[in-house]
């Protein structure tokens, strides 16, 4: 069983991670998806141009975070988003379950984990060269 208040605080790293690690390039948001109709992360290679992120990187210009508008989700500051996502996913948080298939939040497959340590390898190999 996970510990909530250091389950809680790896959320907020990872929100941080989020927007201040994002390799340049691209473009993180947190946005709601009508498909699985749920929030979700999106990544992409381009941020809207219109409008800076949310939450602007302050080690990086070019970096952020950005928040969609998703209803009642905050996005006024890092400290009331984590909260929030807190609030609606410590449940699946806790039980390590980060995907959603099949109607439900369930752990990463391995075809999952693949594509995710197969991409981390790319980012790797592109910082080194």
């Amino acid at each position: 069983m996970c510990d909530e208040s250091a389950s809680q605080a790896d959320l907020r790293a990872l929100l941080v991670a989020m927007r201040d690690e994002t390799p340049e390039g691209y473009y993180t948001a947190i946005s709601w998806c009508g498909v699985i109709v749920q929030i979700i992360v999106a990544v992409s290679f381009f941020r809207p141009a219109d409008r800076p992120p949310r939450f602007p990187s302050p080690l990086n210009a070019v970096r952020g975070l950005d928040v969609d508008a998703v209803y009642g989700l905050p996005d006024s500051d890092l400290e009331a988003l984590t909260g929030d996502l807190w609030r609606r996913y410590a449940d699946v948080i806790l039980g390590g379950n980060f995907s959603y298939r099949d109607g439900a939040w369930r752990p990463f497959s391995e075809r999952e984990i693949e594509e995710i340590v197969r991409c981390l390898a790319v980012e790797e190999g592109s910082s080194q060269s």
